[in-house]
């Protein structure tokens, strides 16, 4: 039992407050995510944005998640998690509010950027619960977060969808992420104490700086590589000048005394394939999302495939897939009490890899092919929750929010690539003479991202066993100090 276990949350009500506030954060991240995709074509409209240009509300979240997340879940690790948390929500508040009242474009993208700080409220969640919290309690916690996260996309999708309905107003939509960032600013005050263990380390400019730009790059390319073309100068700039950046970071983060990230720590077996399934792993959560909606949307009168499923319906029809995918991400704390981190996450990719093999074969009819979208969604919920909770554990307490926000970047990564590389699938596998897909591309997209689901098993399987107790440091980290928990 840690020596402060008097600043843990006492009694079962008081945990469960604590763990619910903390899942209804990681909800309204959701929510947003749920949301904003589905009013974007109607901001388009409203605004008067081709699709080209309207194609940047997405780049310019992504970009901002991308750079932001690393350095805000170091920042939690050194100043508090719970602060750059409130900081993390205010952003997105403040994004929100700008993106529903935005009277042109402009505003909108940088609202969107600002919205870019919700990708950091899992790690930063995650080291408050790290913590705060011992055993399977803290597995649990974990564990919700993804529920949290999971629920608020599948309600914000369909809520998207039922205000579109009734008001055709997407500024409607707009605000309701607001809301949700504006109840968990104020939830976040009530019952959720300061993270004690901290990084007794000084700021490490210059690695933040250069991870930032070199993501930047990097995520711009492979985000835009389709647009601009994969071997224009831009692209290519782009990708192998965002590369040379993160090489150099790499150098300066073993050439510092205090690091942002432990680079020789980080390169052991015992971590290093995990954050690399995360990128494998990525490819399989991100890559089939919009190939799936653009599916089940299609009219088989008019293209062959598809059930002709309008947003409401479309958002009604994925929800028992992600109740599924919620009941995956339960299973977390239970499944690596019982099997381990390794055999928790084979469990998982096999589901993902089944799943995406059934959607290949079974999809003429919608009953059968919501079969096999559970069957992944479990995988997936199950394998989201457990890199989390994998790199949480063999990290130390004051590094959890770095440890979880390389997961997320190295996720992020994995799925721009593949959604970049999907778009061209489906963009290159056409109906004769017309640019709508055909049946076999979205085959395609599917099976290979079965196989991602794969590999990503394949590396988890070359990771070493842990030779330390469960709670104890690994790897090893500078040196750490108990800050104070008061607000």
């Amino acid at each position: 039992m840690r020596a402060d276990s008097q600043r843990l949350p006492s009694g079962e009500s008081r945990i469960a407050l604590f763990i619910t506030i903390l899942a209804f954060s990681d909800f309204t991240g959701g929510f947003l995510l749920g949301v904003v995709p589905s009013a974007t074509p109607a901001v388009g409209r409203m605004l008067d944005v081709s699709a080209a240009d309207l194609n940047w509300s997405s780049a310019a979240h992504l970009l901002a998640a991308g750079v932001g997340v690393p350095i805000m879940a170091r920042l939690g690790d050194m100043y508090g998690h719970r602060l750059l948390l409130r900081i993390a929500l205010l952003s997105s508040l403040t994004g929100a509010a700008l993106c529903a009242l935005a009277p042109g474009f402009g505003v909108f993208l940088v609202g969107r950027m600002l919205e870019g700080a919700v990708a950091a409220i899992t790690p930063l969640a995650a080291g408050i619960a790290r913590d705060r919290l011992e055993g399977q309690r803290m597995r649990r916690a974990l564990s919700s977060l993804f529920v949290g996260l999971t629920a608020g996309s599948a309600v914000g999708l369909l809520a998207a969808a039922e205000i579109f309905d009734a008001t055709s107003n997407p500024r409607v939509a707009l605000w309701m992420p607001a809301i949700g960032f504006a109840l968990a600013l104020v939830l976040l005050f009530t019952a959720v104490p300061e993270t004690v263990d901290r990084a007794r380390v000084r700021p490490d400019w210059a690695g933040y700086l250069t991870i930032g730009v070199g993501l930047a790059a990097l995520l711009l390319g492979i985000s835009k590589g389709a647009l601009w073309g994969w071997t224009s100068a831009a692209t290519l700039g782009c990708i192998i000048g965002g590369g040379a950046v993160l090489v150099v970071w790499a150098r300066i983060e073993l050439a510092v005394q205090d690091p942002m990230v432990d680079v020789r720590a980080a390169v052991k077996r015992q971590v290093l394939p995990f954050y690399l399934a995360a990128a494998t792993f990525g490819c399989a959560y991100f890559g089939a999302q919009t190939a799936t909606s653009l599916f089940m949307a299609a009219s088989a009168d008019s293209v062959g495939y598809g059930f002709q499923l309008d947003s409401t319906h479309l958002a009604l029809a994925l929800l028992p897939t992600s109740v599924v995918g919620m009941a995956g991400a339960m299973c977390v704390a239970p499944l690596a009490a019982r099997v381990g981190h390794k055999r928790m996450l084979y469990t998982g990719t096999a589901a993902i890899t089944v799943g995406y093999v059934l959607m290949a074969t079974l999809h003429a009819n919608l009953t059968e092919f919501l079969v096999g979208g559970c069957v992944c969604q479990y995988g997936l919920g199950l394998t989201f929750g457990s890199l989390t909770l994998v790199l949480a554990e063999r990290s130390a307490r004051s590094h959890t929010g770095i440890a979880t926000g390389l997961v997320s970047t190295m996720r992020n990564i994995g799925g721009s690539a593949s959604g970049a590389g999907f778009s061209a699938v489906l963009s290159a596998i056409t109906v004769a003479h017309t640019d709508v897909p055909r049946e076999s591309a979205f085959v395609v997209v599917w099976l290979v991202c079965g196989l991602g689901a794969v590999v990503t098993g394949l590396i988890v399987a070359t990771a070493r066993e842990r030779r330390h107790a469960e709670n104890q440091v690994l790897p090893p980290v500078p040196q750490e100090v108990a800050g104070d928990g008061a607000a």
